[in-house]
């Protein structure tokens, strides 16, 4: 649900989480910004990027100034013009904030370990909106907020930068630090202490296993710790990215990481095979799709079947934030070919905090996930040998007649081809063509797993992330979708 929201400002290049009034503030410090005429909303809304779709979720749940009844009123007005109402009328509040980006990086300068609570990490409450499970850690005096504050890292600039964003200025008369001004915001509740208990043996041992590493005489970069706090699921409210500028972002964070100290997995082996089964990828927001650059007017995230079919294999941006935009990294960990002579694109998709705006028929492609859509999808000739062959065992099979395939020099994808290749083997031929058809129509290839996770050709893991496939009819063109921003990816040298 779009309950709040980061969302960026184009035209003062402020960050604002906008929330329903009605919605219990977590913080009697957090106060909105207050818009008192029409003219004032009106621009405040417009130059807000938003996501397709966002306000007229909001308009939904707005019960106190609802929707629909003001479209009665006002059946000419655009729906941009009922949310700038709303911010007026009092029912919808924008807090200001800082990018979720920037607070990322700043993540290791906020964070105080090794207390007797567990792990401090300082927030602006405004982070709360976003995540209001988090456990505070009460501040009664300026000298426990002092205490807390000269235990921090972070230099003056960029507390400076911090505070502004969220709306405490900082005066330049310079009788108050930024350290002051932050411990007096500590103690009004405008910043808060989120305490995540500790829950490793050893604070060593959790370095190793939040980024996948397996072994303890290589201690992972202090960045690259940071980058991957969301392994465990504590509560964390900077884990996951909320805007396609953020991902952009973290993604340039993880580029100077792996240009500083190399790439590392985010997750171990262990981890990837719990993260193939308990929903988290498929369910994720944001979905990245890797693929040689298509400059067509037409393109869609994938190839277009003549029935109409396009079936999208992608994972989750936390699954390949630590690779970066290294087109090398990225295919190996996904097992697909990389040719250096060509360009390669990361598409992000942003499918909306209710998921709503793209695949919600996304999932783990497994052998038991595949059988259903293969049945709706593929031609009835095929349905009798579809059981089968989604196994492992048969897997191995289809992955020496490829080979055989290949060295025939004939073309997986030509009908003729298929029927040269079918006429050589005398049996399995019904299998071999059911199974073929996977490959063709829903993209499942001789390297397919069947367990949800690619093969990794980077040193490392034996699993490189976990996959998703998102079957779609006719869907738009990627020139048409407003939820997607594509990076053009430039390989590290070196």
């Amino acid at each position: 649900m779009f309950n709040s929201f980061v969302i960026k400002n184009k035209l003062n290049q402020q960050y604002y989480i906008i929330r329903l009034a009605y919605q219990a503030s977590p913080s009697r410090a957090l106060k909105p910004d207050i818009i008192k005429d029409e003219f004032t909303a009106i621009s405040f809304v417009n130059n807000l990027e938003v996501p397709l779709g966002y306000w007229e979720s909001i308009g939904t749940r707005n019960t106190f100034y609802t929707y629909s009844n003001w479209r009665n009123s006002n059946p000419w007005k655009r729906i941009e013009e009922y949310a700038a109402a709303a911010l007026v009328q009092g029912s919808l509040c924008a807090y200001k904030t800082t990018s979720l980006a920037e607070l990322h990086k700043t993540a290791g300068q906020l964070t105080i370990t090794n207390t007797a609570e567990g792990t401090l990490k300082i927030q602006p409450a405004a982070m709360l909106l976003l995540n209001n499970s988090a456990a505070i850690k009460s501040v009664g005096t300026i000298t426990d907020a002092l205490q807390i504050v000269n235990q921090l890292t972070i230099n003056d600039e960029a507390l400076i930068k911090l505070l502004n964003a969220n709306n405490i200025p900082v005066a330049k008369s310079g009788i108050q630090t930024p350290s002051d001004v932050l411990a007096s915001a500590l103690l009004r509740g405008e910043f808060v202490v989120a305490v995540i208990p500790e829950t490793r043996t050893s604070s060593m041992e959790m370095d190793y296993e939040m980024v996948g590493i397996s072994n303890p005489g290589n201690p992972p970069p202090r960045i690259q710790k940071e980058t991957s706090i969301a392994v465990n699921s504590t509560v964390d409210a900077i884990a996951e990215p909320t805007s396609l500028e953020e991902c952009q972002e973290r993604l340039k964070t993880a580029r100077d990481n792996i240009i500083e100290n190399g790439y590392a997995a985010k997750y171990s082996d262990k981890e990837l095979v719990t993260k193939s089964k308990d929903g988290s990828v498929d369910k994720a927001r944001f979905l990245v799709s890797f693929q040689p650059v298509n400059n067509q007017s037409d393109a869609k995230l994938a190839f277009q079947k003549d029935n109409g079919l396009v079936a999208i294999w992608a994972s989750s941006f936390d699954m390949l934030e630590n690779a970066d935009s290294d087109p090398q990294i990225i295919a190996d960990l996904l097992a697909t070919g990389y040719d250096p002579k060509k360009d390669y694109v990361l598409h992000i998709v942003d499918r909306g905090e209710d998921l709503t705006l793209f695949g919600e028929n996304t999932f783990v492609p497994t052998w038991d996930k595949l059988e259903e859509p293969a049945i709706q999808q593929l031609e009835p000739k095929y349905h009798d040998a579809i059981g089968g062959v989604l196994n492992s065992d048969y897997q191995k099979q289809y992955a020496a007649h490829m080979e055989d395939y290949w060295e025939k020099d004939l073309n997986e994808f030509s009908k003729k081809d298929q029927k040269i290749f079918l006429s050589s083997i005398e049996q399995e031929q019904q299998q071999f063509s059911a199974r073929h058809a996977l490959r063709t129509e829903f993209g499942a290839n001789s390297e397919f797993t069947g367990d949800g996770m690619t093969q990794c050709r980077h040193t490392g893991n034996n699993h490189g992330v976990v996959e998703t496939l998102t079957l779609e009819n006719n869907p738009p063109t990627i020139a048409e979708m407003n939820n997607v921003t594509t990076i053009h990816l430039t390989p590290i040298k070196g």
